[in-house]
């Protein structure tokens, strides 16, 4: 016999599994020309143009000039990612802000789906580097059109 306090503890460990599925199922809906924000070592799904999508960033290199520092140059911010929309998969792929160099790592990059062209554009990385910020969480901003 199943005693009430340990009924209660079973319900809540199950309601638990439940929001957690349905938390880790969702997608973002994402329109033309909105931005979005991923942070490095996530993945976020997505829907776009009729199509499922997701985008799982792998790394975020950073070598920005902090904020208040003497630097020699300016610095990069760099994101490598796995995209995913319908049928197209793109691995390892990278795209930089502030790059002295866009043709070696550009910041937007196009690709074909179904015979209609998209761009992926990197906006930014986020939080800007400060002497003080080094451990933060890094985010990536896109914009999909």
């Amino acid at each position: 016999m199943i005693k009430p306090k340990n009924r209660n503890i079973k319900k809540l460990a199950l309601l638990m599994v439940a929001a957690t599925s349905l938390i880790a199922c969702s997608k973002t809906n994402l329109a033309p020309s909105q931005s979005f924000k991923v942070s490095e070592s996530e993945n976020l799904n997505f829907n776009y143009d009729s199509k499922s999508g997701s985008i799982d960033i792998t790394e975020i290199q950073e070598s920005r000039c902090p904020a208040n520092a003497n630097c020699i140059r300016a610095g990069e911010a760099i994101v490598t990612f796995n995209l995913k929309l319908g049928d197209k998969k793109l691995t390892d792929q990278k795209l930089c802000v502030q790059c002295e160099r866009p043709f070696e790592i550009p910041e937007e990059m196009s690709f074909e789906v179904d015979n209609i062209s998209y761009t992926l554009k990197l906006l930014d990385v986020t939080p800007f580097p400060t002497l003080d910020n080094s451990n933060e969480t890094k985010q990536a901003e896109f914009e999909l059109n």
